[in-house]
Order: structure tokens, then sequence, then C-alpha cells
């Protein structure tokens, strides 16, 4: 796979040496983000189940720095080859330095070339990244290929109709929609 150059909006620093791995982290690593997610009143329940599952298939990314625990990211696959990073967390004492966003970087260049990907977000600094990485804007839900929109239906199958509706009444105002190019 070939470099992708991304801008630096939080620079990692000097005394941080990030180390990427695809190895599931240790349980007392996840249940840090358990413990954390709690007191932050996230979704918990699904983060070990989700997070072995998708370190299983080859879709998720822990990051360390110097044998110390930061912070995970899972991708979902889906359909033929597509995938969506999705559900990551970082350790609150780690955040504001950089080291989610150079785990999304991580995971786009990850599957950069070898799967397209679709991302979902509002944050400004993902959208830099996602346009540094040469995925396509797509404008809103309509222009995104079938399979991603069949993929956001099949994720809230008891909400179809909702989904429907919010879509249009432009729930995802605001929302930037990407997609990689075919291979």
């Amino acid at each position: 796979m070939g470099k992708i150059d991304f801008p630096n909006i939080f620079p990692i620093p000097d005394t941080m040496n990030l180390v990427f791995t695809e190895t599931l982290p240790a349980e007392e690593d996840l249940k840090k983000i358990e413990e954390e997610a709690v007191l932050e009143k996230t979704v918990v329940g699904y983060f070990q189940p989700l997070f072995k599952k998708m370190f299983a298939k080859g879709y998720g990314l822990a990051v360390y720095n110097n044998n110390i625990f930061l912070g995970v990211l899972c991708a979902v696959p889906f359909g033929r080859n597509w995938v969506e990073p999705g559900t990551f967390f970082v350790l609150k004492s780690y955040r504001g330095c950089g080291v989610g966003s150079a785990l999304v970087k991580e995971m786009l260049i990850k599957f950069k070339g070898n799967k397209r990907i679709y991302v979902a977000t509002k944050n400004s600094i993902i959208f830099d990244f996602c346009e540094q990485a040469g995925l396509k804007q797509c404008g809103n839900y309509w222009n995104l290929p079938l399979a991603v929109k069949w993929h956001l239906l099949k994720k809230l199958p008891m909400v179809n109709y909702t989904f429907m509706l919010a879509i249009k009444r432009n729930f995802h105002k605001g929302i930037r929609f990407y997609v990689s190019p075919e291979n």
C-alpha cells in the first residue's frame, strides 16, 4: 500500500512512540474502556463482544505507547468488499493529543486498496483525512452507492420507516458521507 500524506492537525507529542497492532487488547485494557464508557454514559454492552469479533476477523486495531494501552478502533465489514471504520475509543487521559486521529489514519491506510471504505462523520478532522486518503464525498444519502444504502438500512431493521422519514427530513445535515473509488 502506498503512503498517504495526512495533515497533522493534532501532532503526536515527541514523547509518544505509537505502536499499532491487530492483536486484541488484554482483558484489563478492554475493562478500562468499559469503565470510562460507563462514566461517560456511553453505550457499553456491545464493546467487548464487538471488539473480540472484529479483531478475530482482522478488522480491529489497537494503539499503544511504550506498552501502555491508549485506544482501539474496529471496522465493520459489509457487502462484498466494503468496510466502515466505526466503533473506536481512546482513553480519556490520551484524548486531544492525536491518538484518535492516528488510529483513524492507520485504519484508512490498512484498508485502502483492498476494500472499499465508507465513512459518515460530522468531525472536520476526519473530513481532512478522508479527502487526503482519496475518498470521494458523496454529498448526501441519496448519492451513496447502493451497497452502502443497503448496509445502512440493514443496520436499523427495527426503525427502517423512521430512518427513511429522517432521511427525507435531512437528518444528516452536517454529516459528510465519503466512499473510496472503485478499485
